[in-house]
């Protein structure tokens, strides 16, 4: 297995574990709605939002794919950087927006997006500079 390969299974595995919690989340009423008197056993399970959050996950995933993949993030790192981390900034401001009478699924969303978010900026460029230095060594910069 290449190292490329051991990157996207670390990325998928981010997403499934993400991807379950959302889905898992989604079945409890939020307690917006039992405010609203809306039992448990009313509340149908939001099929079509969970799938919309999970999606939304899974193309951040991709942005990160390319992030470390990419030939371009390899010759301009720090470019490369402030430009992937577009996504995730709109991603979580567009997130907060709709938090104020939020579902569950949203709820959890925003919940990973603020932990995904601390991540990119905290962690992420320590992750990166090790990333290049021992899996992906650049051999020939011109």
């Amino acid at each position: 297995m290449t190292k490329k390969n051991i990157t996207l299974l670390i990325l998928f595995l981010i997403w499934l574990i993400a991807s379950g919690f959302i889905a898992w989340q989604a079945q409890f009423i939020d307690p917006y709605l039992q405010h609203q008197g809306i039992t448990q056993n009313k509340y149908t399970y939001s099929l079509n939002e969970v799938m919309c959050y999970i999606t939304a996950y899974a193309v951040l995933m991709l942005n990160y794919a390319l992030l470390f993949l990419s030939k371009f993030s390899n010759k301009h790192p720090h470019i490369s950087y402030l430009l992937f981390s577009i996504l995730p900034l709109l991603m979580i401001v567009s997130a907060s927006l709709f938090t104020l009478h939020a579902s569950s699924p949203l709820g959890t969303f925003f919940t990973i997006m603020i932990f995904t978010f601390l991540l990119h900026f905290l962690l992420l460029p320590v992750l990166l500079a090790i990333y290049r230095k021992y899996a992906n060594p650049i051999t020939d910069i011109q």
